[in-house]
């Protein structure tokens, strides 16, 4: 940060004659390219040194430098000299005594900050910023959140950090107060919980009921904020390996650490064949009279976070499919002794949460058939990773397989199949990247039809 030169560390006659050495080199404008170029050099090596070069230099500059050094110059070429060069010639001049430090402040009238002098200011700076807040915030969340973005911890941190070296002290104000008073809402919504929907917290956060929005400066640092503090000790927990994730199922996964929605209807889990209690411990008196209806529900998040306790209908075994289509044909064909949940490919989070609470029941096998491609192996794999006890037909049925569809996997699907390193996929992923044609549920109907009857309905493996 330069800033405007004064008189009051030289006598008067000193600081005339530096003034006298300004106007003599403003006067010659052969010397301004060489001026600035020396300014540069100081600023980026700290000291007086190195050498400046003056590219097709104009008649004035040949001239004048030529003359200054008394050496010719090749008017055709470049020019160039160290600095301690210049400098030595200046003290054979009038101007004997007048540093060329002290010759540029008084050229550029600035006291010049070199790039070392500001490393070290805004360091200082940065430190006097954390300070004050340390020093404000004395909660143990915040102090540790403050220590954490000064450290560079905390991922995304580095906005601050890069508004701070901006020199944006008003922005890095803004973020600061911003994130703290975040996770001062957070907690106290994780601690009084009972769900809310997003746009009434952000009205009470940020006066606007779409601030939170994705596409609002404040998303970003909100999001931020949550994922730090489900890492916490005693504050929450997350799946594993959808912390850093922000697609959106994961987000609302998140949002629900601290009970929060952004939609608790539009949100919705199918199933067919399910009884179960709610949270008071009640009997779920509409899902056993749709089981006992033999009737499919579109379950909505809202209705689901009422459930306390989830179990298919008299024990009998549950089939995950990935499609509608595929889900509605086989409510046609197993009316009874099968509960079926569709996941609508990627599951979102009234279908995990429904999931979750199916899979406590440790004695109900739980079985998933989706597409034989890219997508649909990577689905199975984030579900059989986060449910372990879940079955995929890819395991043992990948010989069902058949090059029957006329599209072709393109290399950025073929590619996906490198994220596939579960033991039950590992085989069908291979196969894929070999013969890059996909096999979809539709096509192996009957096969997995039978598989049905044959082992799922009985309760049997399908990885044996």
């Amino acid at each position: 940060m330069s800033q405007s030169l004064n008189n009051q560390n030289y006598s008067d006659d000193d600081y005339q004659l530096r003034l006298d050495a300004s106007t003599f080199f403003h006067e010659r404008i052969g010397f301004d390219r060489s001026f600035t170029a020396m300014r540069d050099k100081y600023i980026s090596l700290s000291h007086i040194g190195g050498n400046v070069t003056v590219n097709q230099p104009n008649m004035e500059e040949y001239e004048e430098l030529s003359l200054y050094f008394s050496k010719m110059y090749n008017k055709n070429g470049t020019i160039q000299f160290s600095l301690k060069a210049f400098e030595e010639v200046l003290q054979q001049t009038k101007f004997q005594g007048i540093s060329l430090k002290e010759l540029l402040e008084v050229y550029f009238n600035e006291e010049i900050e070199t790039r070392e002098m500001k490393s070290k200011r805004l360091a200082m700076q940065k430190e006097q910023f954390f300070q004050r807040y340390l020093e404000k915030y004395q909660e143990k969340y915040a102090s540790l959140w403050i220590q954490g973005v000064r450290a560079g911890e905390i991922s995304g941190s580095n906005q601050l950090n890069r508004l701070l070296a901006q020199e944006a002290v008003e922005q890095a104000i803004m973020w600061m107060d911003f994130t703290l008073k975040m996770i001062e809402s957070l907690l106290r919504q994780l601690s009084e919980q009972s769900y809310k929907r997003l746009p009434f917290f952000a009205q009470e956060v940020t006066r606007d009921p779409h601030g939170l929005d994705r596409n609002e400066i404040n998303y970003s640092a909100f999001l931020m904020t949550m994922q730090w503090l489900v890492t916490q000790e005693t504050v929450g927990t997350i799946v594993e390996n959808q912390l850093n994730e922000t697609t959106l199922e994961s987000t609302n996964e998140l949002l629900n650490q601290f009970y929060l929605y952004k939609d608790d209807i539009a949100n919705f889990v199918s199933v067919y064949g399910f009884e179960g209690f709610l949270e008071d411990g009640k009997p779920c008196e509409w899902l056993v009279k749709a089981a006992e209806a033999t009737s499919a529900l579109n379950v909505p998040l809202r209705e689901v976070n009422r459930l306390g306790e989830i179990h298919s209908y008299k024990n009998q075994p549950v089939v995950l499919i990935e499609n509608s289509g595929v889900y509605s044909q086989l409510l046609s064909s197993f009316s009874q002794g099968i509960s079926f949940i569709c996941v609508h490919g990627q599951p979102n989070l009234a279908t995990l949460k429904f999931i979750e609470l199916v899979d406590k029941n440790k004695d109900t096998p739980l079985y998933y058939a989706g597409d034989f491609d890219p997508e649909g192996l990577l689905i199975a794999q984030n579900l059989v990773k986060r449910y372990p006890r879940l079955q995929t037909i890819w395991q043992k049925y990948s010989f069902w397989y058949q090059k029957e569809s006329t599209s072709q996997l393109n290399v950025p699907r073929i590619n996906k199949l490198k994220n596939i390193d579960h033991p039950q996929l590992v085989g069908a992923s291979k196969l894929l990247q070999k013969n890059r044609v996909p096999f979809y549920q539709e096509q192996f109907m009957p096969a997995f039809e039978q598989l049905i009857k044959d082992k799922i309905s009985k309760k049997q493996s399908i990885l044996e």
